[in-house]
């Protein structure tokens, strides 16, 4: 039996056991370059991007992947690809080189300052390449399903709509990240599975909740809380197995 593996901060224990009870390994994403004084650094939606193809990318110099689960992945048929460069002093606009969303066939992001290896791999692959204002892509977007998904980024929507994919936009902010500055909702929540989109936190206490709910069930998607506190950017989780 394959055992479902997910790639997360581990800035909230509740968090990882939540996941845990959903059936995943996880894997802790520990600060990029041992940067502590800014919560973004261990951010999985900043350190790896899984495709669907088998294709797991990992920042240059930095990996947590340890050499067993790194066989483990492998002989499981993953492919995994370091970036053609590191993310220097993880300041923006360096710190998103695999900060894209996929959504079906399509990837968007920033690709001026994506990975090279990255947006060649995608384009190889065939998908189209949706280019946005926004670093922050990934973090930006919560992916419902191949051709939906949830947004407060006004670039982000507009590209995503005028390519077909049905789109909710919500209000910014409403989730917590750190003292300073508030979180995205893409870093907020995954999909568990095809049918589940959990949320790291209860999604009720968000003004946009009830929409998210509708929509979400419009696409056959039902929501789950993991936790009983506001929404929280943890970065994401990214299922890498």
């Amino acid at each position: 039996m394959i055992v479902l593996i997910a790639a997360m901060s581990y800035s909230s224990p509740t968090l990882v056991e939540a996941v845990r009870s959903l059936g995943f390994e996880t894997v802790e994403t520990p600060p990029v370059y041992g940067i502590s004084d800014n919560p973004e650094a261990a951010h999985a939606d900043m350190q790896v991007l899984a495709l669907g193809e088998g294709d797991i990318f990992l920042l240059k110099d930095h990996s947590f992947l340890a050499p067993q689960l790194e066989e483990r992945l492998l002989a499981a048929g993953k492919r995994i690809v370091r970036t053609s460069e590191g993310a220097g002093d993880f300041s923006y606009p360096g710190c998103v080189k695999l900060n894209v969303a996929v959504v079906g066939r399509y990837a968007i992001g920033n690709f001026k300052y994506s990975d090279k290896k990255l947006t060649e791999r995608l384009e190889t692959l065939g998908y189209k390449l949706l280019n946005v204002r926004q670093g922050y892509a990934k973090c930006s977007c919560a992916v419902v399903s191949d051709n939906a998904l949830i947004t407060s980024d006004v670039s982000i929507a507009r590209a995503a709509s005028e390519n077909g994919i049905d789109v909710l936009e919500v209000s910014p902010g409403n989730i917590a990240l750190c003292e300073s500055y508030g979180g995205f909702i893409g870093g907020a929540c995954f999909l568990a599975d095809k049918e589940t989109l959990a949320f790291t936190g209860d999604l009720s206490l968000h003004p946009d909740h009830a929409a998210i709910e509708a929509f979400c069930r419009c696409h056959g998607v039902h929501t789950l809380s993991l936790a009983d506190h506001p929404l929280l950017d943890i970065g994401g989780i990214v299922r890498i197995l």
